[in-house]
């Protein structure tokens, strides 16, 4: 089999992979086109028309697009800007690779490096050719009108920006403009011009903006955070004002005993919006003159996602997290007030998405989801069309223009990365680096009883689970449609995978890893815990209602340990810990909750860990607390850096705990178009 040498490294051009002292590092496809660009011409300047020319084509991109892929690559070879040991930059012209490049056969395990002055044009150019070849193909089918040729930014800052939405007439753009920290402004944006004005006087957790049916004023949602919780409201501001001069916000429907967020205009007084109290949630028609309000939709023990409105078609479309968290969606019709559920299947290769936020296409025949790296269409019978597809994992909120000749979305990319960081505030110890790539790496836990660490990475596409072990790491799970979830056995010889609804136990006793799958009719939503040998924590979703409950996985037998909604559970002995979307933390006892009050703001939707009569929770402020169940005492620990957006596990005994550390986070508004 060939490879490529470069510098100390190995290339697998095959595998989309590069190697070095056992340590491996995936490469997206984008990234390692440009890589081969380069060692097509070792040592020569390439100029940046050249490379974007060779691996993007005629498709319109970004302009940090391939500076994203320059970065990522000094990354993958430990490279700097300052040594420039491997790619250099040559200003204003281009990038050179100023690595040795060999190629290298491996032949019978044994691997023998063979310096060589050919070139791997070879490769460029069979690559070149399956993209002509899938572009006549392509073309001989019949395009979907959305199936747009050129992908162009509306922005180009260093600042993470998001939720993008047209105006009324498809001139104008608004848009959130913020920072890793969640401080975010309202933007303004001319598409003709590109002129950008901002809106907002303060900065604010803004989310989910909509224009007025005149153009005049934009409502969105914005999340207030006081002692006890987080308040959801209305506000809106008034954009001919605010674009001479940025302005305060006004409310419009402000949180009380319920929390209101997700407003849709029917008209340029009244909208509707979500509707959120402790147990329920429901779909409510404001209007913003008389103050009055009326639901107009709800259902029992079910949780409202999402609106989106089609003036076109006079319909609501509601979207419910429903069976294992995947979407239902409700068609309410706003003349005759009926709802109808909408049928459809999501396809395997995206089941394992969660955020399904619709939007309506400009005909109202369909609508348009944007969900991982994936831009999809559905129509009214449920049948799916895939639009695009991009090098960047995450595509969010699409919203289609009113003339239907263009989409605008959020896209971008988050590399993670795990540490294992010291239990207790101590200069001692440095942080350690586990399974590093360019990509997300996530949901670290400790083995009980040795010293490997499980992971989730997209090192080779889709999410599996990887251990990092004193040998390197190693990919356990090749799942296509990804892992959601896993849980380490009491024994730490098993691993237990989610995914797509189902679970399967792998065994890591021998080097062949046998896997069996866990034969069960209950529709899962969640795993949290495998204890006592044979026992999964894990919710459900049944007849209607969700439950928390202990499964036998020998016998499959189950028992109800809570009824409702739950978003964290642990156990030990015969504590059981609950905690609901708030972060509020509770004990069950036969089904009855009993609240845990501690003196700290906790941060809501984030997971804690039970061991030996310790509750381990992570502040809003990224503190962690050890509180005592049997003296409650609270107790400071250590203080996370401000990227430490995860807090993965804690080993009470070594006294070490795993995070999820965010490297880089670029996010920028892109326009699909013709």
């Amino acid at each position: 089999m060939a490879y490529l040498k470069i510098g100390e490294f190995q290339l697998d051009v095959e595998r989309s992979r590069i190697t070095n002292n056992g340590e491996t590092i995936a490469l997206e496809p984008k990234i390692l086109e440009v890589l081969l660009v380069l060692a097509e011409q070792p040592g020569r300047v390439v100029s940046k028309a050249d490379i974007i020319g060779k691996v993007w084509g005629d498709v319109v991109v970004e302009p940090n697009a391939l500076h994203r892929c320059i970065r990522q690559l000094r990354k993958a070879f430990n490279d700097n800007v300052k040594e420039q040991s491997y790619i250099e930059t040559h200003s204003r012209k281009g990038y050179s690779l100023v690595a040795d490049v060999s190629k290298e056969i491996v032949e019978s395990n044994s691997i023998s490096a063979v310096p060589t002055k050919m070139t791997i044009g070879y490769l460029v150019s069979f690559l070149i050719l399956l993209v002509l070849t899938a572009v006549y193909l392509f073309s001989k089918e019949t395009r979907h009108i959305y199936q747009f040729n050129n992908l162009t930014p509306l922005t180009a800052t260093d600042a993470i920006e998001a939720n993008s939405v047209f105006s009324p007439d498809g001139k104008y753009v608004t848009f959130l403009r913020g920072d890793v920290g969640g401080d975010d402004h309202i933007w303004w944006l001319n598409i003709a011009t590109n002129e950008e004005y901002r809106l907002t006087k303060e900065p604010g957790d803004y989310s989910y903006l909509a224009w007025s049916l005149d153009g005049e004023r934009i409502a969105f949602t914005h999340i207030i955070e006081d002692e006890n919780n987080d308040c959801m409201q209305v506000e809106s501001l008034y954009v001919p004002l605010a674009i001479s001069s940025p302005q305060a916000t006004s409310v419009l429907v402000a949180c009380d005993d319920n929390h209101y967020r997700y407003p849709q205009w029917l008209d340029n007084k009244r909208f509707f919006a979500i509707q959120h109290s402790n147990k329920q949630s429901a779909v409510i028609l404001f209007d913003s003159e008389s103050g009055k309000k009326k639901v107009v939709f709800s259902e029992i023990n079910t949780i409202v996602h999402a609106l989106a409105l089609s003036q076109v078609a006079k319909k609501l479309a509601i979207t419910i997290l429903a069976d294992q968290q995947k979407p239902r969606i409700y068609i309410y019709d706003i003349e005759d007030k009926s709802s109808e559920l909408l049928s459809f299947g999501i396809p395997q290769k995206y089941s394992n998405f969660y955020h399904w936020h619709p939007a309506w296409d400009h005909l109202g025949e369909g609508f348009v989801f944007s969900v991982g790296r994936y831009l999809l269409h559905m129509n009214m019978d449920g049948n799916f069309t895939e639009l695009h597809s991009s090098d960047s994992p995450d595509l969010r909120l699409a919203d289609v223009s009113p003339v239907g000749d263009s989409i605008v979305m959020t896209m971008g990319k988050a590399d993670r990365d795990i540490y294992i960081r010291p239990l207790l505030d101590t200069n001692e110890t440095s942080p350690k680096v586990v399974g590093r790539s360019t990509v997300k790496e996530f949901g670290a836990k400790f083995n009980p009883k040795s010293g490997v660490i499980a992971f989730l990475s997209e090192k080779n596409g889709a999410t599996n689970v990887w251990v990092e072990q004193a040998s390197g790491t190693k990919q356990i799970s090749h799942i296509p449609e990804g892992v959601e979830q896993f849980v380490w056995s009491q024994s730490g010889k098993e691993l237990l995978l989610f995914h797509t609804g189902k679970l399967k136990i792998v065994s890591l006793s021998n080097k062949a890893q046998v896997s069996k799958p866990v034969e069960t009719d209950l529709k899962v939503t969640r795993i949290y815990q495998w204890f006592n040998q044979t026992q999964l924590l894990c919710s459900i979703f049944n007849k209607g209602q969700h439950q928390l409950i202990s499964l036998n996985l020998a016998n499959g037998e189950i028992e109800t340990l809570y009824d409702g909604h739950v978003y964290w559970a642990q156990i030990e002995g015969e504590k059981l810990v609950i905690s609901n979307q708030s972060g509020q933390i509770f004990s069950v006892d036969n089904s009855a909750t009993v609240p845990i009050t501690i003196e700290k703001e906790l941060q809501p939707r984030t997971p804690f860990f039970l061991t030996n009569e310790y509750l381990y929770l992570l502040s809003r402020s990224k503190e962690l607390w050890r509180y005592n169940l049997e003296s409650k005492d609270l107790e400071y620990l250590t203080r996370l850096s401000r990227e430490d957006t995860w807090l993965n596990d804690v080993d009470h005994q070594s006294k070490r705990l795993l995070t999820s550390e965010i490297q880089v986070r670029q996010t920028e508004l892109v326009s699909f178009h013709n």
